[in-house]
């Protein structure tokens, strides 16, 4: 397919082509409230979702949502949770490592935060787990929480060899092999999406039901990285 056709110019990861992988996550969400005590990662504040598939033949039929559609529907769920770019620290991306797919998620990374006031750290899981198709969004979601419950985000090895033509510099925005801090009482975002034209976008508040947790510096202690 056309849509999973590696471009070596346009890629995220340092080897071209997705790397499938099997994987499952188990989350328990709990209804928070003035009484609630219980241990807590984040807040799942705000969520949407969309579709944009294009096409009906089979060389369309299985393409990602463009990025115009990616940022609504980004908008959506920061408008659902109260927040604005401004207010965003981390932004969990696929990066599926596709032609069509990282070149539109570049984009709706470029149109939602570009001329922002707020230092954005983008995040990739998939070059250190693979891509795990249904699971794969999940997986996006544990590692923003586990990252703002510890205030820093694990660095992207491959961001080493990162082709010229996504400049996450010029958006304000920092994609680094080295692990990052996140700016305190900021919000992450989780992006996900199918090549069926299916999109999500989740974003996750500070926990306001746990005590702060004793502040950390960029540490190793989030393994998530294949590089070490």
């Amino acid at each position: 397919m056309r849509a999973q056709k590696i471009v070596h110019r346009f890629q995220f990861f340092s080897l071209p082509g997705i790397v499938p992988a099997d994987g499952a996550v188990s989350l328990i969400l709990a209804l928070g409230g003035d009484d609630y005590t219980g241990p807590c990662y984040g807040q799942i504040a705000g969520s949407s979702i969309a579709h944009g598939g294009c096409g009906t033949d089979a060389q369309t039929a299985l393409f990602p949502p463009p990025g115009r559609l990616q940022k609504n529907n980004i908008e959506k769920a920061m408008q659902t949770a109260g927040v604005e770019s401004s207010d965003i620290t981390l932004f969990e991306a696929m990066g599926a490592g596709t032609d069509a797919g990282d070149v539109a998620e570049f984009h709706t990374i470029r149109e939602t935060f570009c001329g922002g006031k707020s230092k954005v750290v983008v995040g990739l899981h998939s070059p250190a787990v693979g891509h795990a198709f249904g699971a794969d969004g999940l997986i996006g979601l544990m590692k923003v929480l586990l990252s703002m419950h510890y205030g820093s985000s694990p660095g992207t090895p491959v961001a080493r060899d990162i082709a010229p033509g996504f400049d996450f510099a010029s958006l304000g925005c920092t994609l680094a092999p080295e692990s990052q801090k996140l700016q305190k009482n900021k919000c992450g975002i989780v992006n996900s999406y199918g090549n069926g034209g299916a999109v999500a976008a989740l974003v996750v508040k500070p926990s306001p039901w746990r005590k702060d947790v004793e502040e950390v510096g960029v540490a190793d202690h989030i393994y998530f990285s294949r590089g070490g």
